[in-house]
């Protein structure tokens, strides 16, 4: 299972009572249910935006915060400790007893000025000796969560897609992996799930180290990558596998007009999610207007005579900057790749008509 985790940020899930103001809502103050078992609730300590820091090439950064009324799919599927689980049947729920009917892909909401995520059922650990459940916490949430073979291994899974005619529309898909929680250890301290990304990145900046160029009013307008890989498929809720049928696609990403910076990169303005390890990037394009509003088309990468891969790796960035040159400009020499160990940058030189 791939290990680069949400760093500094994760969902802290709570084992607590569940009481709100409403009178028809049943109080649980000695958080127990009626059935036993101690009743599961979830933390919302979490802000109200969805920040991504996307200017360094290292590691994906963390989603620091959710939206208002974001929807996150948590499974807790009951386990004996000890036993490995031996004692459930995931798939044909031999002692459906025991299985969490409100736990088992149920949904939760983030909503504002909460103390906790809110869901329309309540969920409780097993009422068994030593009640155990793995936990598994995805996002975004679906209905369509199913019991299927995922890289050769039949598992819970759910449906996945990027959006190839504007690619800032792709969802991040999250998994936490399998956590095992032991109400006997755990008691009614948090339990933490770090959400993991599925995808890899691939972002640009633009900028030129002539004031010619910067001065002359060229702005982006979009982006284009032709690649091989997958449009649609299923991801393992376990550790995030990908499945999917390989096609060639056109991916836009649209920049909203965006201006080159003088000397230094500047944020990334186009931003692209892609199925890991198995995502070949064929061809790189970009749309760019200059002061007399004339659209030209620029070639940034072609894999075909460029010399080198631009590789996507699952949970980490690679980050292209390019840098604009006047057409009489001099290249100083092939592009500059580092190594995946030391960094994932990828430095080009485009010269301008």
């Amino acid at each position: 299972m791939n290990k680069w985790m949400i760093a500094g940020v994760a969902l802290s899930f709570l084992l607590a009572s569940c009481s709100k103001d409403d009178d028809n809502t049943p109080q649980s103050g000695n958080n127990t249910n009626v059935n036993g078992g101690a009743v599961v609730s979830f933390s919302s300590n979490i802000f109200a935006s969805v920040v991504v820091e996307v200017t360094g090439p290292g590691t994906r950064a963390p989603i620091t915060a959710f939206e208002p009324n974001a929807q996150l799919g948590v499974f807790g599927i009951p386990a004996i400790q000890g036993n490995h689980n031996s004692d459930c049947d995931l798939f044909n729920k031999k002692n459906e007893s025991d299985f969490q009917a409100n736990l088992f892909n149920a949904c939760y909401t983030y909503v504002p000025g909460y103390e906790t995520l809110q869901t329309e059922k309540l969920a409780t650990f097993p009422n068994t000796s030593n009640a155990g459940l793995m936990m598994y916490g995805y996002y975004p949430y679906t209905e369509e969560a199913e019991w299927r073979e995922v890289n050769r291994v039949a598992q819970w899974a759910i449906p996945w897609k990027l959006t190839p005619s504007d690619m800032s529309e792709t969802k991040d898909y999250m998994f936490t992996g399998q956590t095992p929680t032991w109400y006997s250890e755990v008691g009614t301290n948090p339990i933490m799930l770090n959400f993991q990304h599925a995808f890899g990145r691939l972002d640009f900046s633009f900028y030129s180290t002539s004031k010619q160029v910067c001065d002359a009013g060229y702005r982006i307008q979009s982006v284009t990558v032709y690649c091989n890989t997958g449009e649609s498929g299923w991801m393992a809720l376990t550790d995030g596998t990908l499945s999917f049928s390989p096609k060639d696609l056109i991916c836009l990403h649209s920049t909203n007009n965006a201006g080159i910076t003088y000397n230094t990169p500047g944020e990334s303005v186009a931003k692209f999610m892609f199925p890991p390890e198995q995502t070949l990037i064929q061809k790189i394009t970009c749309q760019v207007k200059d002061g007399g509003n004339n659209l030209r088309e620029y070639t940034i990468y072609d894999y075909k005579y460029y010399g080198y891969d631009i590789s996507i790796k699952k949970g980490k960035t690679t980050l292209m900057r390019i840098n604009f040159l006047p057409k009489d400009a001099t290249l100083s020499g092939p592009a500059n790749v580092d190594s995946w160990t030391g960094g994932n940058t990828v430095d080009e030189n485009v010269k301008l008509q």
